[in-house]
């Protein structure tokens, strides 16, 4: 750690401290939000901090994470991974993304940020995964569905408690919709690409964008954000610079994006239902490896089962512009049946004011 991180990080340590001192001590409750990652920090905090307000004045709550970047203008402290460990007199510490070092003596929250029963990581990676979340005493998922991917995740460590809160980011979104869009534009969303290898549109993806250009579309590449900045996409993002068919969306917010689109196209990413169930638009799924899914556990999930019922899955990407066809000529039917998922799930509930509601009680127990 440089001389002035470690500096930042001690005046943190006593500010933060004394704070959640002062707060006890007024009988106030204390809560951290911490950003494990440095590039996910800005795809959550904005509805974070509106889940801040709605907490109210018996609550003193502290956004930090470990990285200096734009830390003055999002009024974050920023703290040191190992430093988590001499936060004192917090209540509840809450993550979007799993962190293995907490506050002592703190009820620890994981908010999971998918819409649907998305795969979390590839299967040779969940032991882990599940050993990890396992310190957590809750973890808040959108809906009932969300439920199958952590029954069938812990088999070997204690389950943390699951409550259904909605979900923020929806809730935050969804009267920023807008109905009208370009018929022409098309989102190309990949799930992360070193998650799952052998199920990414990784090695399809240049195809993909020539194909669409070539019947005029125009491509809004969407990375995941944990990945913009990897050799791959900033190879592809320099190689169509001079590309009038192509924006490659680095942006914090997607909601420009899902509004001036027509649909989406991704390999297996969580975004496609938020997408679907956000904006009411069909999305395609380029799954090249389709008899991986169904010789795997995956095949059970929603996620998975669901696929048809939002748009269309592919196998090639020569039925590429064939699917998109398909899909605006259903577009009303399609619209109906996202419609009835969303109602099924209940995902129109106002997340922030349930939410708002187990952190209290949560907080008091």
């Amino acid at each position: 750690m440089s001389i002035k991180k470690y500096l930042k990080s001690f005046y943190s340590i006593l500010l933060i401290n004394l704070k959640f001192f002062f707060s006890k001590f007024n009988n106030k409750k204390t809560i951290l939000f911490f950003h494990p990652v440095d590039d996910l920090t800005k795809i959550h905090d904005f509805y974070l901090r509106k889940l801040s307000k709605n907490l109210g004045n018996n609550f003193t709550i502290i956004n930090c994470h470990k990285s200096l970047k734009d830390l003055n203008k999002d009024k974050h402290f920023y703290i040191s991974y190992l430093s988590l460990k001499f936060i004192f007199f917090c209540d509840i510490f809450i993550s979007n993304n799993i962190s293995d070092i907490f506050p002592p003596f703190s009820k620890k929250i994981y908010i999971h940020h998918s819409i649907y029963d998305t795969p979390l990581v590839d299967k040779k990676k969940e032991r882990e995964v599940e050993k990890r979340l396992s310190i957590y005493d809750y973890i808040f998922i959108s809906c009932k569905k969300v439920n199958n991917v952590f029954e069938n995740l812990f088999q070997n460590y204690t389950k943390p408690i699951l409550l259904e809160t909605g979900y923020l980011r929806f809730s935050f979104l969804i009267n920023s919709i807008t109905k009208s869009f370009n018929n022409k534009t098309i989102i190309i969303a990949p799930t992360g690409i070193d998650s799952f290898a052998n199920l990414s549109l990784k090695k399809k993806l240049n195809n993909i964008i020539n194909i669409l250009n070539k019947s005029k579309y125009y491509v809004i590449l969407r990375p995941h954000p944990r990945d913009i900045n990897k050799i791959f996409y900033q190879n592809l993002k320099k190689k169509n610079k001079k590309n009038k068919l192509f924006l490659f969306d680095d942006s914090n917010n997607y909601l420009n994006t899902y509004n001036n689109s027509s649909l989406m196209i991704t390999d297996l990413s969580g975004t496609a239902y938020t997408y679907a169930f956000l904006t009411k638009k069909p999305v395609i799924f380029f799954s090249e490896r389709e008899d991986l899914i169904y010789k795997s556990d995956y095949k059970y999930l929603n996620y998975f089962a669901d696929r048809r019922i939002i748009g269309e899955i592919i196998t090639h990407e020569k039925k590429l512009v064939f699917s998109i066809r398909k899909c605006f000529k259903q577009k009303n039917k399609i619209k109906k049946e996202i419609v009835k998922l969303i109602k099924k799930n209940q995902l129109e509930l106002n997340s922030f004011k349930l939410t708002t509601k187990l952190l209290k009680k949560i907080s008091n127990d």
